[in-house]
């Protein structure tokens, strides 16, 4: 088990994500709603970030594309 594995469960809440991804509020719910392929996981009227898939995600898409806040 890593660093972040230790420090952030499976599933972040969207205060985790922030501090996980670096990524600001705003973005994350905008690419939670707009891309295809984004880890979210909606429930009720929460949205929740797989940790794992939001790495994999990140590491794919750095520096492919600009995405605008």
């Amino acid at each position: 088990m890593n660093k972040q594995q230790k420090e952030f469960g499976l599933m972040l809440n969207i205060h985790e994500a922030i501090n996980f991804s670096g990524l600001p509020k705003a973005q994350l719910y905008r690419l939670a709603r707009e891309e295809e392929d984004f880890p979210v996981l909606r429930l009720g009227g929460r949205v929740f970030f797989n940790r794992d898939g939001l790495t994999q995600w990140l590491q794919e898409n750095t520096g492919n594309k600009t995405i605008s806040v």
